[in-house]
Parts: C-alpha cells; structure tokens; sequence
C-alpha cells in the first residue's frame, strides 16, 4: 500500500509543478530552440467603478493571464510574438455610460525543445 500511496503524491506533485509552471509572454522570440504549437488569442476588459476609472493595469493583467492558462491547456512553455491592442468602449451604467477599456492579445504558443537544438533565427534582409 505504501508504494501506492507515494506514486500517488509523486503523481500529484508533477500536476502540481506542471500546472505551476512558468510560462513566459514575450512580444518578441525566446533564445532558446522551440516547436510551434498553435496559435492563441485573449480580450479581457475594465470598466470605470462608481469612484474610479477603468484600469488599463487590470485589464492587461487580467488578458496576459488568459494567455498563460491557454498556453498550459495546450502544454506550451511560452507564448511568444504577442501583440496587444486595446479600445476604450462605453458601456451601461445604472444612472449614465460608463468607460469601459478592452485589451485584446494573440501571440504563438510554443513548447521549448533540447538545449543542443539551434534555436531559429530571424530572417535578417
């Protein structure tokens, strides 16, 4: 029973390490070599409070995790190339509009490969 009961929480600490792990958003390349898995998108938004305004901050924090939980599901170690666009919206209010910001992400999810692999290089003209 023991050697169940360790493989057991040798299992649960992998998926917990795997689902902990980090995972970089990068606009650009990683200098390590990687295989392309898909690619992703993500649009999260913040809208104006009753004593505040919409928080970029929130809204950008709030799409880069969408990203890195897409990247996990796909078992990607990065999500990289990403670009973010953003637009201010106005949204319905109780008593008026109200200001609503909405930041929207795409990038590629990649799963780093072996250290002796080169990793690509950009095409320079």
């Amino acid at each position: 029973m023991k050697i169940i009961k360790g493989r057991i929480r040798e299992e649960q600490a992998k998926e917990y390490a795997h689902a902990h792990r980090h995972i970089t958003i990068a606009t650009g390349a990683i200098p390590q070599a990687y295989e392309i898995i898909d690619a992703v998108f993500a649009i999260d938004s913040h809208t104006e409070g009753f004593w505040s305004s919409a928080d970029p901050a929130k809204a950008f924090d709030g799409v880069k995790q969408q990203l890195i939980e897409k990247c996990r599901r796909m078992n990607g170690d990065a999500v990289i190339d990403c670009q973010f666009e953003y637009r201010v919206a106005l949204a319905d209010g109780i008593f008026n509009k109200k200001q609503c910001l909405e930041i929207f992400a795409y990038g590629t999810v990649v799963k780093v490969v072996d250290a002796d692999v080169q990793a690509p290089q950009p095409d320079v003209p």
